[in-house]
């Protein structure tokens, strides 16, 4: 309830914090199969704070969706939060529909959750974030620090 009432608050604010034109565009979600969402919030309420223009697709999305996100909103970053190990499977999938598209070097992913470590991420050549703090200082260092 209190991450819901964080996020229309920001939602009303929204307008007073960002009279300027994003820094990036972000899409946000938990792939098929996990049902877990409060920290992947909490990314998406940090991101729109800081300025970015958010597109969050919720929990137990499927994969394909992710990519039709990118594509169709032209997004800077893909940001995957991951609460199961289950879900490291679910990112390899994610990354090779990425590549089918020939999206995989245009965009940048970005992933975190409970499960997701340092050691993951850099295997798959993505970036790793822990906390919602970490996910805004990567994601601004993917637009070019603006």
């Amino acid at each position: 309830m209190g991450m819901e009432a964080a996020r229309r608050c920001l939602k009303a604010l929204q307008p007073r914090l960002q009279p300027h034109e994003p820094l990036g565009t972000v899409v946000l979600g938990t792939p098929q199969g996990d049902v877990h969402d409060v920290g992947g919030k909490m990314v998406a309420i940090a991101l729109t704070a800081a300025g970015f223009e958010v597109i969050y697709l919720g929990r137990d999305v499927p994969l394909t969706l992710f990519v039709h996100k990118v594509q169709e909103r032209s997004a800077d970053i893909l940001a995957i939060s991951s609460y199961q190990t289950s879900g490291f499977t679910r990112i390899e999938k994610i990354l090779e529909l990425l590549e089918a598209a020939r999206m995989r070097d245009r965009v940048k992913v970005m992933v975190g959750g409970t499960t997701v470590s340092g050691r993951f991420a850099h295997k798959y050549g993505l970036l790793y974030a822990n906390t919602a703090s970490g996910a805004v200082r990567l994601a601004k260092e993917c637009v070019g620090g603006k």
